[in-house]
C-alpha cells in the first residue's frame, strides 16, 4: 500500500477522473487515527506525454483555498491536516469522516424536522462563509462533499464542506447561480427521501405534496425557501447567502412564527 509523508493507506475508497482517495492512519497513532488522502497523479488518467501541470495546480488550488479557510476560522469546513507531493503528483490530508450527505441520502431514512434544519443550517452558513471570507462560490457542490462527522442523527452533529472547484476553473456567475440550485436541490431531495444520485428534474415550483406536511405550519415556508433557490429565473437579490440563512433560522421547529 502506498505511503503519503507520516500516513500509511490501507484502502482505496474513491477512484475519480482525476483524484483517487485512500483511507489511511498517522504513524503518530492516538485516538483519532483515521484520515483520507486524496491524491491526484496525472499519469495514471493522462496520455503519455501529455502535460500534468494543470491538473497539480488544481488541487494545490483547492487545498490553498481549504486552508485559507481554517487560517480564518471558518467553522463549516475540512480542515487540511497536511500537503505533498513532486512533479508527478500531489495529495492532501484530512479527518476521515463516518459518513457523507451522498451516503445518508442513499438510505432513504426520514428525518426529522430538528435534524433536517439543523442540516440545512450548517450547508447554508458553510457556503456563506465561504463568500463572505473568499469571496468566491463552491462550484462544486454535492451531496458527496459534505460530511457528517458522528453517528446517529444528524441534529448536533458537526457538517463539514470540502472539494471546491478549482480557482482557475470558475464560470462566474454560472458557478454561485448553480451553489444555489444545487443546495435547492438537495433540501428536496432529502424531503423526497430520494437518492442524491436522483437526477429526474423536479417540477418547479413545488406543490405542497404529502412530503411536507411533516413540517406542519412550517412546511409552506420550506416550500417557498425550495421554490426561490429552484428558480430558474432567480431575482438576483434572492442569490444572498445571509437571507437564505435567516429564512432557515425562521423556520426553527421551535418557532412559533409560521
Amino acid at each position: 500500500m502506498p505511503t503519503f509523508a507520516q500516513f500509511d493507506a490501507s484502502e482505496e475508497v474513491h477512484r475519480g477522473a482525476t483524484a483517487t482517495v485512500w483511507r489511511a492512519a498517522g504513524r503518530r497513532g492516538g485516538a483519532d487515527n483515521a484520515f483520507a488522502v486524496k491524491v491526484c497523479r496525472p499519469a495514471e488518467f493522462l496520455d503519455e506525454g501529455a502535460e500534468p501541470d494543470p491538473y497539480l495546480a488544481a488541487l494545490e488550488e483547492v487545498v490553498a483555498d481549504l486552508r485559507a479557510l481554517s487560517e480564518k476560522n471558518a467553522q463549516n469546513w475540512i480542515e487540511v491536516t497536511a500537503k505533498g507531493g513532486d512533479e508527478q503528483h500531489v495529495f492532501w490530508v484530512a479527518k476521515l469522516f463516518p459518513r457523507s450527505l451522498h451516503t445518508v441520502m442513499e438510505r432513504a431514512a426520514q428525518h426529522p424536522p430538528e435534524d433536517f434544519h439543523w442540516l440545512a443550517s450548517a450547508i447554508a452558513l458553510g457556503l456563506g462563509e465561504l463568500e463572505r471570507l473568499l469571496t468566491r462560490p463552491h462550484g462544486n457542490l454535492k451531496a458527496s462533499n459534505i460530511f457528517i462527522d458522528g453517528e446517529g442523527r444528524l441534529g448536533g452533529l458537526p457538517v463539514r464542506l470540502s472539494d471546491l472547484k478549482p480557482r482557475s476553473q470558475l464560470e462566474l456567475p454560472a458557478d454561485r447561480i448553480a451553489d444555489f440550485r444545487e443546495f435547492g436541490r438537495l433540501l428536496v431531495l432529502i424531503v423526497r427521501r430520494r437518492p442524491a444520485d436522483d437526477r429526474k428534474q423536479i417540477a418547479w415550483p413545488i406543490e405542497a405534496d404529502v412530503e411536507w406536511r411533516r413540517f406542519g405550519r412550517k412546511a409552506r415556508g420550506w416550500r417557498e425557501l425550495c421554490n426561490t433557490l429552484l428558480n430558474p429565473h432567480p431575482d438576483p437579490a434572492d442569490l444572498d447567502w445571509t437571507k437564505v440563512g435567516q429564512r432557515i433560522a425562521h423556520l426553527a421547529p421551535g418557532n412559533n412564527v409560521p
